[in-house]
């Protein structure tokens, strides 16, 4: 009896230990959010920043970082047809974007910026951010699935040439 409940006590803790190494690791974290900045061209822009936290003691498995638009009304006020972008597409030299790792313990922060068409709304924009799950980060895997996702609702400000967030 007691080599009966050793041997299911082992097998219990191999399935759970293979089981929790193959869990995800990587977290998008609060500190994500969406910051309205002055574009250099007299006009606005939105940057869309996350920041991913490793928390194994193993580097991350490489990945790409993929924005999402999920507000009809916040692409309407965005240069950009795209609802989806992958961070460093089109500039990376990578296909579809730039690669990421994140070391053990460590955070990495990355992000994408996109102009805004007109004068931006501060107000409606801050509100459709906040409100409204109107941009989600994804980090997918080199065979582009889904390793983690997470709406951003944090929203920021920096209209000031000396780089100051007033968030």
């Amino acid at each position: 009896m007691k080599r009966i409940l050793l041997l299911s006590a082992v097998l219990l803790f191999f399935f759970l230990s293979t089981g929790c190494s193959n869990t995800n690791t990587l977290n998008i974290t609060d500190q994500s959010k969406v910051v309205l900045i002055p574009d250099g061209k007299g006009g606005q822009a939105l940057t869309f920043s996350t920041f991913i936290k490793n928390h194994s003691p193993k580097s991350s498995e490489p990945f790409y970082i993929e924005f999402e638009i999920n507000s009809s009304q916040l692409q309407s006020k965005l240069e950009t047809s795209k609802s989806k972008m992958i961070v460093g597409e089109n500039t990376s030299g990578n296909a579809p974007g730039e690669i990421y790792e994140v070391k053990p313990h460590t955070v990495l922060q990355a992000g994408s910026t996109i102009r805004v068409e007109g004068k931006g709304e501060e107000v409606a924009l801050e509100k459709l951010i906040t409100q409204s799950n109107a941009v989600k980060v994804r980090l997918l895997n080199k065979e582009h699935k889904i390793i983690t996702s997470s709406s951003i609702t944090s929203f920021g400000k920096d209209l000031t040439a000396d780089g100051i967030d007033n968030s």
